[in-house]
């Protein structure tokens, strides 16, 4: 058994391993199960686990439906009631919204997954998606400025969020420059 988690880059039109999206974005995972057993033998008593990062959300859409969620939509289960022969594959997709509470930067998105097979052995794989957030640009221009004519004024600024490094530029006059 091999577990292959993936999202969906929409610029690409593919499934990857990590792609670029920015907070309030949704984003759709894909959990893959393959089975290469011998032609003999299937897969059953298939639990699949998805542990969602402080910076993702469930979005409560999963194909098929999940089996239980957490209070707090971070953690997904799915147990499943299929077998998987020899050569097969199964798939499971669902949405996550990105949430402010991101911190920016990547989100790891793991799957775990265990099975039976019918020779008796178990297995366990595991496999992450990464979401790459960025965080709203968050600008403030200080002020306000206040100060009498031919009097020096300090004016400072800050940024957060965005790509940084940031420029900053103030239009004294209201011309638009």
């Amino acid at each position: 058994m091999i577990v292959e988690k993936e999202v969906w880059d929409p610029n690409l039109g593919a499934w990857m391993e990590e792609v670029d999206a920015s907070v309030g974005e949704t984003v759709t995972f894909r959990i893959s199960i393959y089975y290469y057993g011998n032609g003999s033998y299937e897969l059953y008593n298939i639990h699949v686990l998805d542990e969602l990062p402080e910076c993702l959300i469930y979005a409560d859409n999963a194909i098929p439906p999940e089996t239980h969620v957490s209070g707090n939509g971070k953690t997904i289960w799915w147990n499943l009631s299929i077998n998987i022969p020899a050569g097969s594959s199964y798939h499971i997709t669902f949405d996550a919204l990105i949430t402010e509470t991101s911190g920016c930067g990547p989100c790891i998105n793991w799957a775990r997954v265990t099975a039976d097979e019918c020779s008796g052995e178990e297995f366990y794989w595991e496999d992450p998606a990464t979401v790459n957030a960025d965080c709203p640009l968050i600008a403030d221009a200080g002020g306000p400025y206040f100060g009498d004519i031919c009097e020096p004024i300090e004016i400072t600024g800050s940024a957060s969020g965005g790509a940084p490094p940031y420029s900053y530029a103030w239009d004294l006059d209201d011309d638009g420059y």
